[in-house]
């Protein structure tokens, strides 16, 4: 697992964790963490591309569409475009996290 994964996966834990107190079996536990990681990688996507302009959206999606990328290369990309990128994947995830929480 790559370290962004790694993350992403220790926040969705301490979240499972959080709003069901660790009250959960291991599969349920594996099903929510599949679900949440989905639904948290489309709510940053939607943050990211908000942030994109009109021309870094379609070096994006050449960037993508090749499939001869990796992480580090997205990261890259990212940082680069959008110089506040930790900010916006900070701000993002605290906003789903309320979400989650308050839902």
């Amino acid at each position: 697992m790559e370290q962004g994964e790694q993350f992403i996966h220790d926040f969705l834990e301490k979240l499972i964790d959080e709003a069901e107190q660790g009250g959960v079996s291991d599969n349920l536990r594996q099903d929510m963490m599949a679900g949440l990681t989905q639904r948290l990688n489309a709510y940053i996507g939607t943050a990211i591309f908000q942030e994109f302009s009109s021309q870094d959206a379609k070096d994006f999606e050449k960037l993508i569409e090749n499939h001869d990328f990796n992480s580090q290369e997205v990261q890259s990309f990212l940082h680069e475009r959008i110089p506040s990128i930790d900010e916006i994947m900070a701000k993002t995830m605290m906003e789903f996290r309320d979400i989650y929480l308050n839902s």
